[in-house]
């Protein structure tokens, strides 16, 4: 059945975890239904094209049709890196570097891993921070479905000298799909992480509707390809690397410590 906004409102799924984390889900999942669609007269979604999103078209977890061994070798990294995850639809393919990078006492590791490893952090960091009026309907959608990114966790006065890198694809036609990075860096701390969301389907289409946030005083790049914070991206074909159709323009930025954690621009 549709919400009020004539939108029919995709079936909550994902990450199952302990109480705290069932409830906020919940939580999420009420108010995405609450709250109204942003409209164009809204500073920030003035360019978007808000009809296109029938989230009732888009199926969360599907499987999709490309091979584990294709999607892993289309996340290869032409540049040095100290750590990788890749998901699909998000379901965690491969991970890898933690345990390195855990001998300077740093943490990465898929939401998965953090529930179970490091739940404080998780409880304590995950959706923090407001978010700007226009994206909190998107923001609680969100947060009722995230189940695919990693915890990336950099102590007082560490410097992680490559880049951390995440890759997330959309493989089949109406995939959707809800990538979280979380940025924990302490005081004086440094860390690169490099944020890639592609499609695997030349003509389909796929929803994201993703999350990067950031705790801590420390300094820090994230770098998003192909993704925006907090904004619906609507796929509609085209090579991860060009030819895509977003819900708003997303743009690649650096960002660094001390800008607007979640400004959805």
């Amino acid at each position: 059945m549709a919400d009020r906004s004539g939108q029919t409102p995709l079936n909550p799924s994902g990450l199952t975890g302990p109480a705290w984390w069932e409830e906020r889900k919940a939580a999420a999942w009420k108010k995405f239904q609450a709250l109204p669609m942003p409209r164009r007269n809204e500073e920030d979604w003035r360019f978007a094209t808000i009809d296109a999103i029938q989230l009732g078209d888009f199926r969360p977890g599907q499987k999709g049709s490309t091979s584990k061994e294709a999607l892993l070798k289309r996340s290869s990294a032409s540049f040095s890196h100290a750590a990788k995850a890749v998901f699909s639809n998000d379901r965690l393919l491969h991970i890898e570097g933690g345990e390195e990078l855990a001998k300077q006492g740093v943490v990465f590791e898929s939401l998965a891993g953090a529930l179970e490893r490091h739940p404080g952090l998780l409880e304590k960091h995950f959706m923090a921070h407001p978010v700007d009026l226009g994206a909190q309907k998107f923001a609680a959608l969100h947060a009722a479905h995230a189940s695919a990114g990693v915890l990336i966790h950099v102590p007082k006065g560490v410097e992680v000298k490559h880049p951390l890198i995440t890759h997330h694809w959309l493989d089949g036609d109406a995939s959707a799909v809800f990538p979280h990075t979380l940025i924990v860096a302490g005081e004086n701390a440094k860390v690169t992480v490099v944020d890639h969301l592609g499609s695997t389907q030349g003509n389909g289409r796929g929803l994201a509707c993703g999350c990067g946030g950031e705790g801590g005083s420390g300094l820090f790049s994230n770098v998003g390809v192909g993704r925006d914070k907090f904004s619906a991206q609507l796929h509609q074909g085209g090579e991860e690397r060009g030819g895509q159709k977003f819900v708003r323009q997303p743009g690649s930025r650096l960002r660094q410590a001390g800008e607007p954690q979640h400004d959805g621009r």
